[in-house]
């Protein structure tokens, strides 16, 4: 038995080297493109992300019966707000958690800025929803702060505080 573990391992680390390899080279160009926000209201959500963060409509796209969609674009960064009749909130499903990670799947995103001061300042100017206050994280080199759109979805706001 201990002979045909030694076997084995022998035969699977290598090959799961190479599969992180060629994994490394064939995704080498991949870059951050479109997250998708599944919302209530649509055109709340799309006008606070515009008038909160100067994001712009690309595209708009209506499925009578199914969904509304509006793909929105600030500095590279989409999102892609989608409104299906009958979909379910976070907090309709967990309504007196403060804990988005309780639910598996995505539940923020982030964005990188030079001056997470200035952010922040500007954010409060706006009356946006903060969740807690600017953290600084020595470990990883980032201090960040969380707030929340109109329908609790979190954006964590980053910036880096060494090279």
């Amino acid at each position: 038995m201990k002979k045909f573990a030694w076997l084995l391992l022998q035969c699977a680390v290598p090959s799961l080297l190479l599969c992180q390899q060629e994994a490394s080279q064939v995704f080498q160009s991949a870059r951050p493109f479109l997250t998708a926000l599944s919302v209530e209201n649509l055109a709340v959500e799309c006008q606070w992300y515009e008038d909160t963060f100067g994001f712009r409509t690309l595209k708009s796209l209506d499925l009578p019966g199914r969904s509304s969609v509006r793909v929105i674009e600030l500095n590279r960064i989409a999102l892609e707000l989608v409104s299906t009749p009958g979909s379910l909130s976070r907090t309709s499903i967990l309504p007196d958690s403060n804990d988005a990670a309780r639910l598996q799947g995505f539940f923020k995103f982030a964005i990188l800025v030079d001056n997470i001061d200035s952010v922040a300042s500007y954010l409060h100017r706006r009356n946006v929803r903060f969740r807690g206050s600017p953290v600084a994280d020595t470990s990883s080199g980032f201090r960040f702060f969380t707030v929340e759109d109109p329908e609790h979805n979190l954006i964590q706001i980053f910036q880096r505080t060494r090279p």
